[in-house]
C-alpha cells in the first residue's frame, strides 16, 4: 500500500483491514484530536494528518488504495486551518459511515 500523497506509507505483505473497519479506526483516532496536519502523516509538532492520526493510535494494514483516498480528503483544502480540515475530515468520516 503506496500513496503518491504520502510516499513515506510502505507496501505490507500483512492482510488489510476492510475498507469499512479503516474508516471507522481514522474516525475514532481522528475525533480523539482536534487538528489536522497537511501534506504529511506526522509534521514533527504532535500533529497527524487523518492516516498519521490512524497509525499513530493503530499498528494496521489499510486496503490498497484506502491511504492516497484518505490522503485525498485530509489536503483537499490546503488553505484552510488545521482546525478547519480536522472538521472537514470529520464531516467526510461521518458521513463515509452514516453516523
Amino acid at each position: 500500500m503506496t500513496s503518491q500523497l504520502r510516499p513515506e506509507c510502505i507496501a505490507s505483505n500483512e492482510i488489510p483491514l476492510s475498507w469499512d473497519d479503516a474508516l471507522a479506526l481514522v474516525y475514532k483516532a481522528v475525533a480523539r484530536r482536534r487538528c489536522l496536519a497537511l501534506g504529511v502523516l506526522d509534521n514533527g509538532d504532535g500533529k497527524y494528518c487523518a492516516l498519521g492520526c490512524l497509525w499513530a493510535d493503530h499498528e494496521v494494514t489499510v486496503p490498497t488504495g484506502f491511504a492516497a483516498y484518505i490522503a485525498g480528503v485530509n489536503d483537499a483544502a490546503p488553505t484552510v486551518s488545521p482546525k478547519r480540515r480536522w472538521q472537514r475530515v470529520m464531516k467526510f468520516l461521518r458521513s463515509e459511515l452514516n453516523l
